[in-house]
């Protein structure tokens, strides 16, 4: 398509370690095999620039785009002995915006700063020098379309002329959310302040239908476009023979903690006295969390299929959280069937209804050894593999296809 792409991400695109990064990296990675140029600027809307990981991902990042990779790392504000305060800005002191003014005024004086408190609270954790970059970088380059990663970047959105195209990839809704499904770290935003974020997109990305609806209602026939586009995965066909094992694959962030510490108490006891010779194989830096001879602790691989070809059967215990799950829709590009809670199949309920699913719901701890069992004596087992295989192969499909409509858009502006 000979365009010029320019992604904006507060997320790492690599290495892709953690569902946000593989989404990313999977959306770049269609952009280029449909012929573009892309151009990542990486934002860490934290100051982390003493972390470790932060800076191996960082060169992780620089090998991979070379001379198209763009840093904007955000301003350290506070010394090393006010770093905790420094966390707890970072989390964005959800629900509670005065103490978020005041952290920020501290900040400020602290360091001799001026920082500007903007009543939207949508924008209170953008940073200014993402600005300043942006103005000095659009001098030098022309972007046909820019897609900016999450909503709290969309300020980003204003700044570029008319003639780009501005595509909002929005990985989930962060309004009109129940308790139980708000994300840890992630503040709370109003419908009114996630509208805004959509109008400033010519085009608005929806990981599932469900968050389509959602951002549809809130626009109100708004000239904005709201379209689905899932995550691109690998397509690795399974040997199709049964193993009795289990994998879990996973970082460790508290819904995955809370998914895995339920299987591990309430289902395996249960699966030890029906399969002694189970095992339960963990892919992530989520086994560093976990002190349990329950299970096998891979660590983050640097090659995950590793982890896949060691079971059968993969599983994905997520009770709270929203959008698509990743590791769901991995696991069946790789021709293995998942077993998870009903939350875990939002966006892909459809699949669970063919004949030889290869995703099938537990909802009790009895469920999940039923099910298991059911899938490691079944004669069909091959049959379920593929069915995972061919879903996976024809969701990327929809994906290229969606992928080309938005990149032939042209500006009527």
């Amino acid at each position: 398509m000979d365009k010029k792409i320019l992604i904006i991400s507060p997320a790492a695109s690599h290495p892709q370690n953690a569902g946000q990064k593989a989404r990313i990296y999977s959306l770049a990675r269609g952009i280029k095999d449909l012929g573009c140029e892309v151009h990542f600027l990486y934002c860490d809307m934290v100051s982390k620039e003493d972390n470790v990981q932060i800076k191996s991902d960082i060169d992780s990042m620089k090998k991979n785009w070379d001379k198209l990779f763009h840093l904007v790392l955000y301003p350290g504000f506070l010394s090393n002995k006010l770093h905790s305060l420094q966390r707890v800005f970072a989390r964005g002191l959800r629900s509670n915006k005065s103490l978020y003014v005041l952290t920020k005024r501290i900040a400020s004086k602290h360091n001799g700063q001026k920082v500007k408190i903007s009543t939207n609270y949508l924008d209170n954790a953008y940073p200014d020098k993402l600005d300043r970059y942006l103005l000095s970088l659009l001098k030098k380059e022309f972007y046909d379309f820019v897609f900016v990663e999450y909503a709290f970047l969309s300020r980003a959105l204003k700044l570029f002329p008319t003639h780009t195209i501005k595509v909002l990839d929005t990985h989930d809704a962060f309004s009109g959310l129940s308790k139980e499904n708000r994300q840890p770290g992630v503040p709370d935003i109003s419908p009114s302040e996630e509208k805004k974020a959509l109008q400033r997109a010519d085009i608005v990305l929806a990981i599932q239908s469900g968050d389509k609806e959602y951002f549809e209602s809130l626009l109100d026939n708004n000239d904005t476009k709201v379209m689905v586009l899932g995550h691109k995965v690998d397509l690795i066909q399974s040997e199709g023979k049964l193993k009795p094992a289990l994998l879990f694959v996973g970082t460790s962030i508290d819904k995955n903690l809370e998914g895995i510490n339920y299987f591990i108490d309430k289902v395996l006891p249960l699966l030890r006295k029906e399969i002694p010779e189970l095992s339960f194989v963990v892919a992530g830096n989520i086994g560093n969390k976990i002190n349990s001879p329950e299970i096998q602790n891979l660590g983050e691989i640097e090659n995950i299929q590793d982890a896949y070809d060691l079971a059968s059967i993969v599983i994905a215990p997520v009770f709270h959280g929203t959008g698509l799950k990743i590791k769901v829709i991995e696991a069946l590009g790789r021709g293995k069937p998942v077993i998870c809670t009903a939350h875990a199949i939002r966006g892909l309920e459809s699949l669970t209804k063919i004949k030889n699913s290869p995703l099938v719901v537990a909802k009790t701890p009895e469920d999940f050894v039923s099910q298991i069992k059911k899938i490691l004596t079944d004669k069909n087992y091959s049959l379920r593999s593929n069915s995972a295989y061919e879903f996976a192969k024809s969701y990327n499909q929809k994906i290229k296809e969606t992928l080309q409509e938005i990149l032939s858009t042209k500006n009527e502006k």
